[in-house]
């Protein structure tokens, strides 16, 4: 039997496609939002390519505000619509709705992809490129925030049990993302039996947002962390498909920032 993926966020798709009904638009924009999410999933928008549930709630997220802001059918926006948009959206004019601040870069980037992939899909290629096409949807490149190894290794040595030491030394070695991690089994760890000092770490493929991987683990704390949570889930009797972290992803997320703010 195939293992059911641990999600980390919980949505209520339901609740989310019924909130619809109070977005202030046309009736005939929110009947094709739903025709658009409904093809997204078939694979009719991105060539064959099935969109998730969760990858829908995004389109609705971001598209959202820009129909809001114009309020009126799809079929009579025009260029001075788009621009007004682009205008107030770049200058921090039109805020995140849920909270109420300025959208990131990033954000941004993202709303004006799902419009230009919305409005091809309604208008046609031709008609979006001419309304849309110009909209700059480049990435930022930019050095992402990281601690320095010394101060990974102050919140390690901070850690009060094997579980937290498990939590932190797996994520920073593997570098894994956290539905990764949480979905870690334990036929998917090899732990040395001999003289060799690091573990190896299976990432599958069908709980990856990129793709499956094999990671081996040299941190020097690494080995004994594995080790010591191990001897505990082993006494617990953990089964071969069973997760190997017991916890959730919201805990494991206010233990690190705790132990952040109290540490560093």
């Amino acid at each position: 039997m195939a293992n059911i993926k641990i999600e980390i966020h919980k949505r209520n798709v339901e609740a989310r496609l019924e909130s619809l009904n109070k977005w202030e638009v046309p009736e005939e924009v929110k009947t094709s939002i739903l025709d658009f999410l409904n093809d997204l999933e078939l694979g009719k928008v991105n060539r064959g390519r099935r969109i998730s549930k969760a990858r829908q709630l995004k389109y609705l997220d971001m598209l959202k505000n820009p129909l809001e802001y114009w309020n009126k059918k799809i079929e009579d926006l025009d260029s001075k619509d788009i621009e007004s948009f682009e205008r107030d959206l770049t200058t921090d004019k039109i805020l995140s709705k849920r909270k109420n601040q300025p959208y990131s870069h990033e954000s941004k980037r993202d709303i004006r992809i799902a419009l230009k992939i919305f409005l091809k899909w309604k208008l046609g290629e031709a008609k979006a490129i001419e309304l849309i096409g110009w909209l700059d949807t480049r990435r930022i490149n930019k050095t992402p925030e990281y601690l320095k190894e010394s101060e990974v290794e102050k919140l390690y040595k901070a850690c009060k049990n094997a579980k937290e030491r498990f939590l932190l030394a797996v994520l920073f070695d593997s570098g894994a993302r956290a539905e990764e991690f949480l979905n870690v089994r334990f036929e998917d760890l090899e732990i040395p039996k001999d003289n060799a000092s690091f573990c190896r770490l299976t990432l599958k493929e069908e709980y990856s947002k990129t793709s499956g991987r094999v990671i081996s683990l040299y941190w020097k704390y690494t080995l004994e962390a594995v080790r010591d949570y191990m001897k505990e889930r082993e006494y617990a009797g953990i089964k071969s498909s069973d997760p190997i972290f017991e916890g959730t992803y919201d805990s494991a997320r206010f233990f690190l920032m705790r132990l952040g703010k109290r540490i560093l």
